[in-house]
Order: structure tokens, then C-alpha cells, then sequence
């Protein structure tokens, strides 16, 4: 059993690294996504400094709180990157973001809550701060 809880100090320097939380070897790929499962994807986002960054270029992700519930927001550069998202809203997403210059976090549980087609968003709501990744199995067919 191995927990993750937000707000620990445990950083991890690439994907690999937090993949292994996970018993999994995912050797030198570095996308943004990773499905343990046909349910649960690992989600690495880039955390962007302010809204007025993503408005300049167009697609990046930020943080959003309101009344004690936290958000990412996915921003899409284009309608095709916005439907490639859209492919993936059934899913669970554990979320190890970055902001700018530090190392990857664990940042909780998200589940999707709703998508703003005239802003091209996402939003994915926390539901859990903490997760046991031996909950979580790897699938047989990831790699």
C-alpha cells in the first residue's frame, strides 16, 4: 500500500518517477497523459503562471478555487485538441502538476465537471486529496 496525500513533500523530477508510485515502468516517454487503466489516466499538466499567459498562447492549464473546492482548467489551443480532450471526460484523473520551474506534485483525484466550448476548456474538479495507488491497478495492455 502507498499513499499519496496533497501537500506532501515528495517531488518527482519526470513522468517515470511518479509512475512508479504505481508499479509501473514506463520507461523514456514523456506525454502529458499515461492510462493505468481503462478508467483512471495519470495526468501531468504544465501549470501556466496567469489566465493573461494561456490567452496569449492560446491553450495551458491553471488552478481555480471557489468556495473550497479546487479545479484545473484545460485550456485547447484548437477544436481538435478541445475533441481529443473531450475523448477522455469519463475518465478519473490523478494529477501530478508542474508550475514553472519546480518538479511534478501529487495534486489529488479529479473527475470532470464541464467543458465551455466558446473558451475551448475543461474543467476537472478534485474529489480526493489522498489515493492508495494499490487501488488503482496497472493494465495489462498499458505500455
Amino acid at each position: 500500500m502507498r499513499k499519496l496525500t496533497v501537500g506532501q513533500k515528495k517531488t518527482y523530477r519526470v513522468h517515470r518517477d511518479a509512475m512508479a508510485e504505481f508499479g509501473h515502468d514506463l520507461g523514456f516517454t514523456m506525454k502529458g497523459a499515461h492510462w493505468l487503466n481503462d478508467d483512471t489516466l495519470v495526468w501531468f499538466p504544465n501549470m501556466t503562471q496567469s489566465e493573461e499567459d494561456i490567452a496569449n498562447r492560446g491553450y495551458g492549464n491553471h488552478r481555480e478555487e471557489n468556495g473550497g473546492e479546487v479545479y484545473i482548467v484545460e485550456v485547447a489551443a484548437d477544436e481538435k485538441k478541445l475533441d481529443r480532450i473531450l475523448k477522455s471526460i469519463d475518465s478519473l484523473r490523478i494529477a501530478f502538476p508542474r508550475d514553472k520551474g519546480t518538479d511534478y506534485y501529487f495534486d489529488g483525484l479529479y473527475k470532470y465537471d464541464g467543458t465551455d466550448k466558446a473558451k475551448r476548456s475543461v474543467k476537472w474538479k478534485r474529489i480526493a486529496i489522498e489515493i492508495d495507488t494499490t487501488d488503482y491497478p496497472v493494465s495489462s495492455s498499458e505500455g
